[in-house]
């Protein structure tokens, strides 16, 4: 939503530069133009792009140029068209960065197994260099490798994956050479005798998250393969600890999904985003009648889209409770904003839900007439 309102401000001023420029004069015209009739057009076309890009079809009323009128709403139906693509291009962007997530969950396991044969091609080498002193034989054993191979969900997910994950890269023979070889505690693990999943599982899941996203070699592979990575490790650490802590405790090792009901959440994010992209203009109005001596651009736009997110959850899910809303946004501003926009964020939320409620916009029923009083 950040970004579609960051696209809709250069979109709307490009717009009205467009209406303005349309009556520039001609350099290279040979026939004498009237500069004063240029100029009062321009003025008009940009004046008349502020008052019309809001509406259905351009007034018939208005008395205005003929020129001035087509060029106005020409520029009008391009400037929307232009939101319509940016908005269908945005949410399928997200889409495939949710996807993304879930590939970098299957490279995370992909990678642990591409570890092991690295070290077992280092061991069976010709020149059988080893960058370990100790026996290997209880790693390779690891009922991990065996639960990944066979693991459909996993497989699947190996052939629908649009990324690709080159097993011959750098990285596993980094990743064994320069930190898990040397690792103290995998030494203890590999001299061990015990062979109980958990015994197992709990070295993989340590492995995981301790030694291998942890070092610079995954990190640089994982910047490479995800361009929000940054933003993205904490959620793939999660699940992928998920998965395997779900096979520690005796189920099959499958691809986790994103949410418990990732189908339904995905719809919701969607209808979301979507209504709220949709209704850009109208709750902008919403927002400016409540804000007394402001003007809606003084607010930082990271607030915006909370507040606009925010009144179309209320308006268009009528199962959500508003205090969860509410609670829900001043958190995201808490984390996403400044120091200040908790504040700022409940109290616009406040009063706009009494007038909301009051004129039928927000409308609750089951669930969501929990705290609608």
């Amino acid at each position: 939503m950040y970004a579609y309102l960051i696209g809709e401000q250069a979109r709307h001023a490009l717009a009205a530069e467009s209406a303005f420029a349309a009556f520039l004069p001609d350099l290279n015209s040979m026939q004498p133009e009237d500069t004063q009739e240029l100029k009062g057009k321009r003025e008009l076309s940009r004046l008349l792009f502020e008052e019309w890009y809001k509406l259905e079809q351009a007034p018939a009323d208005v008395h205005v140029p003929k020129d001035v009128r087509q060029k106005t709403w020409d520029t009008i139906l391009q400037y929307r068209t232009h939101l319509r693509k940016d908005k269908e291009s945005l949410l399928s962007f997200a889409k495939k960065e949710f996807d993304t997530v879930s590939d970098m969950v299957f490279f995370c396991m992909q990678s642990i197994d591409s570890i092991k044969r690295e070290a077992e091609d280092e061991l069976n080498g010709p020149e059988r260099k080893r960058s370990s002193d100790f026996l290997l034989d209880h790693f390779f054993s690891n009922p991990f490798f065996e639960a990944f191979a066979s693991s459909k969900s996993f497989q699947q997910k190996r052939l629908r994956t649009k990324k690709t994950f080159t097993e011959n890269s750098s990285l596993p023979a980094r990743v064994w050479r320069e930190k898990l070889s040397k690792d103290e505690q995998f030494k203890s693990y590999c001299l061990s005798d015990e062979q109980s999943l958990e015994h197992h599982a709990d070295e993989i899941i340590r492995i995981l998250k301790e030694v291998m996203i942890k070092s610079d070699a995954f990190q640089q592979a994982a910047e490479e393969i995800d361009l929000y990575w940054e933003f993205d490790q904490s959620i793939v650490r999660s699940l992928a600890g998920l998965a395997l802590k779900e096979w520690k405790g005796g189920k099959d090792l499958e691809m986790p999904e994103l949410s418990p009901d990732w189908e339904a959440d995905l719809e919701f994010f969607l209808e979301l985003c979507g209504q709220t992209m949709e209704k850009h203009h109208e709750l902008d109005e919403l927002l400016q009648s409540k804000l007394t001596n402001w003007k809606l651009d003084r607010i930082t736009t990271t607030d915006e889209a909370i507040l606009k997110l925010a009144l179309t959850e209320m308006m268009i899910f009528p199962s959500i409770p508003v205090k969860v809303t509410i609670n829900e946004y001043i958190d995201l501003s808490k984390q996403y904003s400044t120091p200040k926009s908790k504040q700022f964020i409940n109290g616009m939320l406040d009063v706009m839900t009494i007038e909301l409620k009051s004129s039928g916009k927000i409308r609750k029923s089951g669930r969501g007439l929990i705290d609608n009083k």
